[in-house]
């Protein structure tokens, strides 16, 4: 009658690993070693694009504020 496969995920935790209070899977995957020296260097590369990001926007927004005072001072 119907001409579908239903898919089942493979199964990733054993039964062990389960919590049966809120039959969620408790998450035990390791995670990938990062050298201390690469760890600092994808840090510092992070927070160099946070700040060019912050000082961007509030570039962005010193203009805006001067565009919006300019069309109001004529009002006056």
């Amino acid at each position: 009658m119907f001409d579908f496969v239903i898919s089942v995920p493979p199964v990733r935790y054993s039964e062990s690993q389960v919590n049966i209070h809120y039959k969620a899977p408790v998450r035990l995957e390791e995670k990938v070693y990062i050298r201390d020296e690469e760890l600092r260097r994808r840090t510092q590369a992070r927070m160099r694009q946070y700040y060019e990001d912050l000082r961007e926007r509030k570039y962005i927004q010193d203009l805006q504020d001067m565009e919006n005072r300019r069309h109001s001072d004529n009002f006056t």
